[in-house]
């Protein structure tokens, strides 16, 4: 059986209905990461196909490299307007339809905890888990101290930053 954040959120208040609030907001964690793992895929790969295209418009494919071997700026910037533009889609297909999506996708991404503005309270690594910062650290989850830097990037900004 494959779960998906609809039929985790279903199991969720279930589990908060019996009063059983913290395996709710677990369930509930993991029905946003799965969100947000499925929604970082459909970026990176938009990105990728707007880069192609942008490189097949300029005329010399073979003098740019392949999409992942782009700097990380020039990356983010390709993937901060594949957002931007997917929200504008999204807003438009809201006021016509009456239904709306919120896509509050974070635009911001760091390659490294260190270069985290202080303001940021919140960030996604790569896997999709969801980091606190503590004092001078970051905790995951389930209270597993992380260092500032090494793996696990890049890391997003959280939507609960943008409150």
């Amino acid at each position: 059986m494959t779960h998906t954040p609809e039929s985790f959120r279903t199991a969720a208040d279930f589990l908060a209905s019996m009063h059983l609030h913290a395996a709710a907001d677990t369930l509930r964690i993991e029905a946003d990461k799965l969100e947000r793992q499925a929604d970082e895929k459909r970026i990176d790969e938009l990105a990728r196909i707007f880069y192609e295209a942008e490189i097949v418009e300029i005329g010399d494919p073979d003098g740019y490299p392949e999409y992942h071997d782009q700097k990380t700026n020039y990356r983010n910037g390709t993937i901060a307007g594949v957002r931007a533009l997917l929200a504008k889609l999204d807003k438009e297909n809201a006021a016509a339809t009456g239904t709306a999506k919120e896509w509050t996708v974070p635009t911001r991404r760091w390659g490294d905890l260190d270069d985290i503005p202080a303001d940021v309270r919140t960030v996604y690594n790569a896997s999709g888990n969801l980091l606190c910062r503590q004092g001078d650290g970051w905790l995951d989850t389930e209270w597993n101290l992380h260092p500032t830097s090494g793996n696990g990037a890049p890391f997003t900004e959280s939507n609960r930053n943008l409150k």
